[in-house]
């Protein structure tokens, strides 16, 4: 039974679409809001803490956010979660105002139609994933953000970069995938 770590914004969630929507809206930016599939950089245009403060005080903001997925991936992933230890772990940050962060994140994955009820949703701190997977001895991990794939590979996790446009920066030193079915396929 293999143990696999799955993130949760870039890979699962359109992180990127409900960010620069609330920054369009509260006019933080004049740039249209874009999917992740448009997204670059990690860099914004606009004062990105200031925005992660009107999210901490957004009633529940982390459910809002759209599906990466397709219904036949979740399906997928569903199967999996039967067969598999699977761990949903993010690094958001936790609000002052609503649910906890993790059980947002449980609450957004249970409404797209994952199967939780036999899997695990963990709520960490950013730069922590990497020490927080090796203690649950996980063996592989799929992610979005560099810092968390070089932080899988120093802990021995094999680190799958969920493939987007800001994150070529890593080039072909990791397997990369196109989807979360891809990755699946590797379980």
């Amino acid at each position: 039974m293999t143990r696999a770590m799955i993130d949760l914004d870039g890979v699962l969630a359109d992180f990127t679409l409900g960010f620069t929507q609330l920054a369009h809206r509260l006019k933080f930016t004049k740039e249209p809001p874009h999917h992740t599939s448009y997204q670059t950089t990690w860099d914004y245009d606009f004062d990105v803490p200031k925005l992660f403060g009107v999210i901490k005080h957004t009633m529940n903001w982390w459910m809002t956010l759209e599906t990466i997925p397709s219904e036949e991936s979740i399906r997928d992933l569903n199967d999996i979660i039967q067969e598999h230890d699977i761990y949903f772990i993010t690094s958001r940050p936790n609000p002052a105002v609503g649910l906890h962060v993790e059980m947002q994140s449980r609450e957004w994955l249970r409404g797209i139609g994952v199967h939780i009820d036999k899997a695990h949703v963990i709520a960490t701190k950013a730069g922590t994933k990497g020490m927080l997977c090796a203690g649950l001895n996980i063996n592989i991990g799929i992610d979005d953000r560099p810092e968390n794939i070089e932080e899988l590979a120093e802990y021995d996790i094999i680190p799958i970069v969920r493939s987007w446009k800001y994150n070529e920066i890593l080039g072909n030193r990791f397997t990369r995938v196109n989807n979360l079915t891809e990755f699946l396929e590797m379980l």
